[in-house]
């Protein structure tokens, strides 16, 4: 996501130069992010949900804070651009990049995925419900998750659990490397005054164009492992969007 192959030309060598050292930060940090790795996990996996309502309220197998997590992040993962292609040209006479506004609106859409630690939809929160389930083991005590290998009875359950704090500590990594709190503290959604002198300076040199640029080519590996979340989510998610007819 959002790498840019320069053929054109007329882009100036510097710009070349500094895309070419863009690359190369990014690459360093998805290789410490993939030392988090251990687990082996198959390439399908299916799941079973399970569980005795005797003791839930209304006999609902999810609590109403727990449901609107699971639709809250499905709705939220499922409208995240996955295609942003960073387009460079002339504006007004020098370079630009010309649609900054799609990078702003991607980096905001996931900001609540990504950053905001006391929301639901938090990659770690989304992971601590998840874990809760796949951990469980008595059907009494609520919904219950279990991993299996494609369609056979192998049941993974425990691997997959690991699998899923590997993804959580590999996203972890990404974010702890870069400086998502500058940009939504600073410009995209607050202006903190903490920020301010950086900000102009930022902004007018034009280095702001290379931060929010780095910033958006990593989601698309973020998004990545966010997808076993998402999975799981989706089968939690047991309601589906009504149709403007209301019922």
């Amino acid at each position: 996501m959002a790498f840019l192959d320069i053929v054109d030309e007329r882009v100036p060598e510097p710009i070349r130069v500094r895309v070419k050292k863009m690359r190369e930060e990014v690459d360093k940090i998805n290789d410490a992010a993939m030392a988090n790795f251990k687990a082996e996990i198959p390439r399908r996996v299916s799941f079973k949900v399970s569980s005795n309502s005797d003791g839930f309220v209304d006999g609902d197998l999810m609590s109403a804070e727990e449901r609107a997590q699971a639709v809250s992040f499905v709705v939220r993962y499922e409208h995240l651009r996955d295609d942003i292609k960073v387009h460079i040209g002339f504006v007004n006479g020098e370079w630009h990049i010309k649609n900054i506004w799609e990078l702003r609106h991607m980096l905001n859409d996931v900001r609540p995925i990504i950053q905001s630690q006391n929301d639901s939809t938090y990659y770690a929160n989304v992971n601590a419900t998840i874990q809760k389930r796949l951990r469980r083991n008595d059907p009494a005590k609520g919904l219950i998750v279990q991993a299996y290998e494609g369609d056979s009875e192998n049941e993974i359950t425990t691997a997959f659990a690991a699998y899923l704090a590997e993804n959580t500590k590999a996203i972890a990594t990404i974010i702890n490397n870069l400086e998502y709190g500058y940009l939504y503290n600073g410009i995209l959604q607050h202006s903190d005054a903490e920020y301010s002198k950086r900000l102009v300076q930022d902004y007018t040199s034009g280095e702001l164009n290379y931060i929010l640029w780095k910033h958006v080519i990593v989601l698309g590996q973020i998004q990545y492992w966010l997808k076993p979340f998402y999975q799981v989510m989706s089968i939690l998610n047991f309601p589906k969007l009504g149709s403007l007819i209301v019922a």
